[in-house]
């Protein structure tokens, strides 16, 4: 065999054979540590995620209202980012976790991914839709605005209930976020909130042509929404509900060319800056930021900006880490009961002290030691893929997948039914998928949590949709 002469090929070959022998070492170099190992998986997911996004299944349906890429947006940052910033960054939150630990649970993210996908690629889905209603048959005749202002107002005095069982709104600016105690039934006066606001945004977005001061109580409500949610309860995450509710139902009714698609982007960047770096802000009393509470000596200087976010995508990595270390060598197999809390929440603890506990809130026994409560306090976010794990192990991990594919397909498929040039006409077609992919930021947490989301959004919603009509 010849000797290659590289002078030979040309200049553009030359630079490929250069460039090829350069990336064939840089790879060799790389999948010898278990770092490089990690972030070439990394790589390998975010190229599959890329491809399943152009070959999903309801391509028909605007990207930010399909519940694929809405579930890859939010999964992606606690594996794809949070994942190798743990260790790029050399921090950690809970517990030291070694790049080989971080390769088995991002490898346990991958079988999700593709399982994910699977599920939502079969017709499965779109035979689920086609039996779901759409309540498009005969109405009584009640006015839509009576249901909207009654579910909208019980969700307004239940958040200014919260406000007065916390001491006024002096007291409440005077404590951090989560130093509070609030009872769980002020959640339910939160998703009638948000269920509320949709159902108003629904009525002035559905006419060809609204009247300005039709908007005025949409914009009141938003705005007293961002107040609440952002400022005072601390409970930033409905935020996004709201984002990805609305846009998603201003797609669908409108289509993507009457989306201003700039500042859609600049509100969600905003978004993304404030829950990482509000959340961190804002543990310290509102009152104290402002000058006019002395600040607590025991405060100690604050982490770059940036740490805010990186921590909080990388927790869910952490707590997926640990769920796999703790089932099932320290306990075994839930096998599904942390699902009992979507149907015994309701039920108040006073009446049943023992009862069953999320799995986020059991693991935090094993996080905050000698601090643990066992009924009350916060919860940690496992991630669907722990949450599975928890229930079932590997096998947990790829028919949960499976099984959550099927049902974002479903959904994707009613609302693709009977669009007409790119718009959903009907109401139930645009305000329940709105909601279904709210719903997804939810995939942070555990099914039981999204599960319980969807049961109390969807009840005052659906009720809407099959006893009203839409006043004119």
């Amino acid at each position: 065999m010849k000797n290659l002469d590289v002078a030979s090929l040309g200049v553009p070959r030359a630079l490929l054979l250069v460039l090829a022998v350069a990336v064939t070492l840089v790879m060799q170099r790389l999948l010898t540590s278990p770092l490089g190992q990690l972030l070439f998986l990394d790589l390998c997911i975010i190229v599959f995620m890329a491809l399943a996004v152009v070959f999903r299944a309801e391509t028909r349906l605007p990207l930010l209202c399909d519940p694929l890429v809405i579930v890859y947006v939010f999964m992606a940052q606690f594996f794809v980012i949070g994942a190798p910033a743990l260790f790029v960054l050399d921090f950690h939150i809970f517990r030291q976790l070694s790049p080989e630990r971080g390769l088995l649970i991002l490898g346990l993210f991958a079988i999700f991914t593709v399982a994910f996908f699977a599920g939502y690629q079969l017709r499965l889905g779109q035979v689920i839709a086609g039996f779901l209603p759409d309540f498009e048959g005969t109405r009584p005749r009640m006015p839509w605005i009576w249901i909207e202002t009654l579910v909208t107002g019980v969700g307004l005095a239940g958040c200014v209930a919260f406000v007065l069982s916390q001491g006024g709104l002096m007291a409440l600016l005077r404590t951090g976020y989560g130093m509070g105690d609030s009872q769980p039934i002020y959640q339910l006066a939160y998703h009638m909130l948000f269920a509320g606001t949709l159902l108003m945004a629904w009525r002035v977005i559905a006419g060809e042509t609204t009247h300005r001061w039709a908007w005025a109580p949409l914009m009141g409500v938003l705005a007293f929404e961002i107040l609440f949610f952002g400022v005072l309860s601390g409970a930033r995450k409905w935020l996004f509900y709201l984002f990805f509710g609305l846009l998603a139902m201003r797609l669908l009714r409108r289509g993507t060319r009457a989306i201003p698609k700039l500042r859609v982007a600049l509100i969600l960047a905003a978004l993304v800056l404030f829950f990482s770096v509000w959340g961190a802000v804002r543990t310290r009393p509102l009152t104290e930021l402002v000058g006019a509470q002395a600040t607590d000596a025991r405060v100690v200087g604050r982490e770059p900006f940036y740490m805010g976010y990186f921590k909080s995508v990388s927790e869910p990595f952490e707590v997926a880490s640990l769920v796999v270390d703790i089932y099932p060598a320290q306990q075994p197999y839930e096998h599904g009961r942390p699902m009992l809390v979507t149907v015994l929440g309701f039920i108040p603890r006073s009446v049943w002290p023992d009862k069953p506990v999320g799995l986020g809130k059991s693991l935090t026994r094993y996080t905050d030691g000698y601090l643990f409560q066992a009924a009350a306090g916060h919860s940690i976010a496992p991630t669907l893929v722990g949450d599975f794990y928890a229930s079932f192990g590997l096998i947990g991990v790829v028919f949960g997948g499976l099984a959550f594919g099927v049902a974002c397909r479903a959904i994707a498929a009613y609302a693709s039914m009977g669009l007409v040039a790119g718009v959903q006409l009907t109401a139930a077609r645009v305000i329940i998928p709105a909601v279904f992919v709210a719903g997804l930021a939810e995939v942070r947490g555990e099914s039981a949590f999204l599960l319980a989301f969807y049961i109390m959004v969807l009840t005052p919603i659906s009720l809407c949709c099959g006893l009203s009509r839409l006043s004119e």
